[in-house]
């Protein structure tokens, strides 16, 4: 094993790890986004404005409110790069998911969207809005961690190494004990301490 060897997997763990997370943030703030879209579309527009706008489009008995709502909902919602890969849900089961199944139920097989649908509709958008916030700070708090990380375990991984590859079998007590006191002192060191240490 070359003495590089702890030092780089350790690296490459936490860059891996780091990468995962600016994927993941990358991701929710692509949903946040489309949920403002979403919701201010919705807020901006009246139920009258939607239907005279949109009456062209009915085909079927359905509202024409409730085709404009998935419109905008499958334009922006359904539309960010990754959700057929994490979501690949329908726009029932996408509403239901983001939004409860009281308005998905309005929304999928009501007949109509008045002004206390449309409230409710807005006010769930920032809910989930606000929730991919949320999200958003927990990520990065989890940056943060990674990166002081990413400076403690290197050298911590090259030290417990170091004392693994060491031959024991003549090693004296006194030395015994210096190499206890060595293996202590990344525990005190590690973030990860309570995970990967336990006492002898």
């Amino acid at each position: 094993m070359s003495e590089t060897q702890p030092t780089t997997d350790v690296a490459d763990l936490l860059s891996t790890m780091q990468r995962i997370l600016r994927e993941q943030r990358r991701r929710v703030v692509d949903e946040q986004q489309a949920l403002g879209a979403f919701r201010k579309r919705v807020a901006n527009v009246s139920v009258n404005e939607i239907r005279s706008r949109d009456e062209s489009m009915l085909t079927t008995s359905i509202d024409t409110d409730l085709v404009a709502v998935r419109d905008v909902h499958e334009e922006t919602v359904m539309s960010v790069p990754h959700y057929p890969e994490d979501y690949n849900e329908t726009y029932a089961e996408n509403v239901r998911t983001e939004f409860g199944p009281d308005v998905a139920m309005l929304l999928t097989k009501g007949s109509a969207i008045g002004p206390g649908i449309k409230r409710a509709l807005v006010r769930k958008a920032s809910e989930c809005r606000q929730q991919r916030a949320d999200f958003i700070e927990t990520i990065d708090v989890e940056g943060r961690s990674l990166s002081e990380v990413r400076d403690q375990l290197p050298p911590i991984a090259d030290e417990l190494e170091t004392i693994a590859e060491h031959d024991y079998s003549e090693t004296g007590f006194g030395e015994l004990d210096a190499y206890r006191t060595r293996l202590h002192a990344p525990r005190n060191q590690c973030y990860f301490s309570d995970v990967f240490f336990t006492d002898a």
